[in-house]
């Protein structure tokens, strides 16, 4: 059947090779000729759209109007609007849930009693877990706010800035300095292409005063940009509004101060601890655990992603517009959080790897009695090895992740049939568009991935530098 999404996740858009279309021996497909003319891309200046579809033009593809074009009728046996019996456990009747509920309330009875899982540890272990996993989670959304939503704001905003500035600097010349004519309310005036107009000026001194000031304040505005833009989604904007904030709280109440604080190194992103000495076996209980949780996480947000993909799909199915504004903003952002959880995961399993290491080479320095090595074992967190350990790390767990969706998505075809207006069969042609689409998100050297930047700064800085970027979610090419 057809799918209106590409590799990338959009609407046919932005790749030469698009191939988001599969053939499904049960599903007729259209003409090859509607096919094709569904697979280009048109770019359009300012169609008239509203609501959230404004927001996924911005936030996605920078308010580069992209527009899908009408895609080919659906086969009848990939949809339907009559209703459809809910998948388990939504399909159980009112006594499962009510024993449910009595064998929770009888065990968590026996386990007030008895105190078995709180004398072995198994409950203090699992809230570590918990807690940790929670932490990582809740930044990983915190990010994908911050890095996909405000820091594409702000590169909208400084590419408008950078655009207009010339002609800022022109008018300013002309109507400050007198380099050009006016009209009557003293503005400058401008050519049928509206650029500024200039007096004539053969020496051309006027021409290089110009490109002169041009260039100095484009330059200041970079550099503004990107110390007030990029420089803050990584440490300094945090950490000076953080000591502003605590300087203030420091005036009021100094014991109130030492509780924030506290707070502020509680949820700090979770990752051991060097001083403390852990053995490789504890590192990996103790945060081994968490992210494998995480990385099941990713993948049960990936097939939430495949959710909205399908329920997108709607006004197309119906023939009353185009894909629906708010499912593909949904997907867009759940698939950038999930990218943002796989990235702070890898970077706390290469601490684990780090770790591990220097406690390896440690122990045969004490083996060997290598005492004057002791310089080289301290150097390492700034040789390759953090970001080869990195690099390891983001290839296994995506791995990992694709296999976890691939294992789940038998399961949870029901789901998506259930929510949304497609069958069972219409849902399992898709398999093929949405295997794709997860594939290249789990490509360590694609670009728009930004493994290989991190690793790269991690490499040339050290591993606290292999911060997440801002994840290239067009597809639009030259949309980065």
């Amino acid at each position: 059947m057809a799918a209106p999404f590409d590799g990338n996740g959009d609407e046919g858009l932005g790749q030469e090779d698009n191939n988001a279309w599969v053939q499904d021996e049960d599903l007729p497909l259209a003409g090859n000729e509607e096919q094709a003319a569904f697979d280009q891309e048109e770019v359009f200046a300012l169609p008239q759209i509203t609501g959230w579809e404004v927001l996924w033009q911005f936030i996605v593809h920078r308010a580069v109007w992209v527009t899908e074009l009408p895609a080919p009728p659906y086969p009848d046996e990939a949809w339907t609007l009559e209703p459809k019996d809910p998948p388990f456990p939504f399909n159980l009747d009112a006594t499962w849930y009510c024993g449910a509920l009595i064998g929770l309330m009888l065990a968590v009875n026996w386990e007030t009693e008895h105190q078995w899982l709180l004398s072995h540890g198994y409950l203090h272990y699992f809230a570590r877990v918990l807690s940790r996993t929670t932490i990582t989670v809740a930044t990983s959304v915190l990010s994908t706010f911050v890095f996909e939503v405000i820091g594409n704001v702000h590169q909208m905003a400084h590419d408008a800035v950078i655009f207009n500035l010339p002609f800022i600097i022109d008018r300013w010349l002309v109507e400050t300095w007198g380099m050009g004519p006016v009209d009557e309310q003293g503005r400058a005036l401008t050519d049928a292409v509206g650029d500024v107009q200039f007096h004539p000026d053969r020496s051309y001194r006027m021409e290089i005063v110009r490109d002169t000031l041009t260039s100095i304040v484009m330059w200041l505005c970079e550099y503004l940009s990107m110390v007030g833009g990029s420089v803050p989604y990584y440490h300094l904007g945090p950490a000076s509004m953080g000591y502003a904030f605590m300087w203030v709280v420091r005036l009021v109440s100094p014991a109130l101060a030492k509780r924030l604080s506290r707070i502020a190194s509680a949820v700090a992103l979770p990752t051991p601890d060097p001083d403390q000495g852990l053995a490789p076996g504890d590192l990996l209980r103790e945060f081994g655990a968490p992210a494998g949780l995480q990385v099941g996480i990713a993948g049960f947000l990936y097939l939430c992603v495949f959710l909205f993909m399908s329920r997108a799909e709607t006004p197309v199915i119906l023939r009353q517009g185009q894909l629906d504004g708010f499912s593909k903003l949904a997907f867009h952002l759940i698939r950038a959080t999930a990218m943002h959880l796989l990235a702070y995961t890898a970077y706390q399993v290469a601490w684990i790897g780090l770790l591990t290491v220097e406690d390896f080479l440690t122990a045969i320095a004490h083996f060997f009695a290598l005492e004057e090595s002791s310089a080289f074992f301290a150097a390492i967190p700034f040789i390759p090895v953090p970001a080869f350990l990195l690099f390891v790390s983001h290839w296994f767990l995506k791995k990992c992740c694709l296999l976890c969706v691939r294992l789940l998505w038998t399961s949870w075809v029901p789901y998506i049939a259930w929510l949304s207006i497609k069958t069972t069969l219409g849902t399992q042609a898709t398999w093929g568009i949405y295997r794709q689409f997860v594939t290249q998100d789990m490509d360590v050297l694609l670009p728009g991935n930004r493994v290989l930047g991190a690793v790269i700064m991690t490499a040339l800085c050290g591993l606290r530098s292999s911060w997440p970027s801002r994840m290239k979610l067009s597809s639009v090419a030259w949309i980065d």
